[in-house]
């Protein structure tokens, strides 16, 4: 009886032990992809004027990968897809400027504490701004933002996430936008 209860409780103890090695970065590691809800507000213009675009709500999806370094530093990439932000009578002049088609991909660098990780992000965006006569012009540009993820469960986690946005959108005007946002995602 010994003989069988032995390696069997040297198996659990070693199975145990390996995974309490686990470092927390680990935990955040790898594929992973989500839905997000976010509010945007905006303006475009030069140096000379500025309009204010107000805000908008939009949803949009987001994967990407996670590599661990060490036991609590975490880098990877993103790529998001927004639905469109329908900024509503620009100017009072019942003109809407939508900002729509909207992908992106971003690098991320994060510290994890315990379940959590607060990361920051740089990247690229491209996006199509139309107005309600169906005409519509390309911008694209950098974003840049910082975020917090929360581990709630072993594959599930929660972020809230701050982006801000400076795009080209030809000539001599920009469009800037900040955008927050909250998301669920689903690590594999």
């Amino acid at each position: 009886m010994f003989k069988i209860l032995a390696p069997a409780a040297l198996a659990a103890i070693t199975l145990a032990t390996a995974a309490s090695a686990q470092s927390p970065a680990d935990a955040f590691a790898g594929f992973y992809g989500g839905v997000e809800l976010g509010y945007n507000s905006a303006d475009y213009g030069n140096s000379m004027i500025t309009v204010d675009l107000g805000s908008a709500p939009n949803a949009g999806l987001f994967f990407g990968y996670n590599h661990a370094l060490g036991s609590n530093w975490i880098v990877g990439a993103e790529f998001d897809y927004m639905t469109e932000a329908r900024f509503g009578n620009v100017g009072g002049g019942g003109t809407d400027i939508i900002l729509q088609d909207t992908l992106g991909i971003s690098g991320r660098a994060g510290y994890v504490f315990g379940d959590m990780m607060a990361y920051g992000t740089v990247g690229y965006m491209n996006t199509e701004l139309a107005n309600n006569s169906g005409s519509y012009i390309n911008a694209d540009g950098i974003t840049y933002g910082l975020g917090l993820e929360w581990m709630f469960q072993e594959n599930m986690s929660a972020r809230i996430e701050y982006e801000r946005m400076d795009l080209d959108i030809g000539g001599a005007a920009d469009f800037r936008g900040d955008r927050v946002s909250l998301g669920v995602a689903m690590h594999f």
